[in-house]
Formats: C-alpha cells, structure tokens, sequence
C-alpha cells in the first residue's frame, strides 16, 4: 500500500469524527489536522495520535511506541504521538475511538498568546 493510499484509508474512517485535513509532510509521513492543529500522523509504519500527560496512560497500557521521525539530529524535541494498535488499524469503530483521544488532546492544548 502507498503512503497516499493509506492516508485516504485513514480519513475515510475518520470521517464521522468532523473535518480532518492530511497534509503531507517529511517525507514518507502525512499530518493529520484537525481544526488547524496536528492531532496526528500517518506513516507507512501506521498510524500514530496526539498523545499527551492525560492520554498517555491508555498508550501506555498498550505499549504504544512514540513517533519519531527519521532526522539526522539525534537532538530532537518530544514528538507527543503515539502508535495506534496495529488491530485498530484495520478496524473503523475501534480506529474512531483511539482518533479521539487524538482530538481530545488537541482539544486540551492551549494555543499561545
């Protein structure tokens, strides 16, 4: 599968949860926006959701693994996504519940002044 065939996969399912945009970016990834704010990525490697101090728990119950771009600088700042089970991937409802921790976060996000 293609990184653009996966991503429209993706927005397919994501479609009951309102308007979500991919932009795509770095490569083999796209970004998935969510009322102008990143509440996710999707890579070849899966699909990856706003993570943040409330949600972390759940992804962390899971095992859920970070994302991490592929940069040169080993100096890179906290990229707050995690991994989506590879079974939710494959799976409409239990794909929307893990997207909405995602928005949730977002949600939670204060912008700056």
């Amino acid at each position: 599968m293609t990184l653009r065939d996966h991503v429209l996969e993706v927005l397919h399912t994501l479609r009951p949860l309102g308007a979500i945009k991919a932009r795509y970016c770095m490569g083999q990834t796209a970004t998935l926006i969510y009322h102008d704010r990143v509440m996710g990525v999707v890579s070849l490697d899966g699909l990856f959701i706003k993570s943040d101090e409330v949600n972390d728990p759940v992804f962390d119950r899971i095992g859920a693994a970070r994302f991490l771009p592929r940069l040169a600088s080993a100096n890179i700042h906290r990229f707050p996504f995690r991994k989506v089970p590879a079974e939710a991937q494959h799976c409409s409802k239990a794909m929307l519940e893990w997207a909405r921790l995602g928005i949730e976060a977002v949600e939670r996000e204060t912008l700056p002044a």
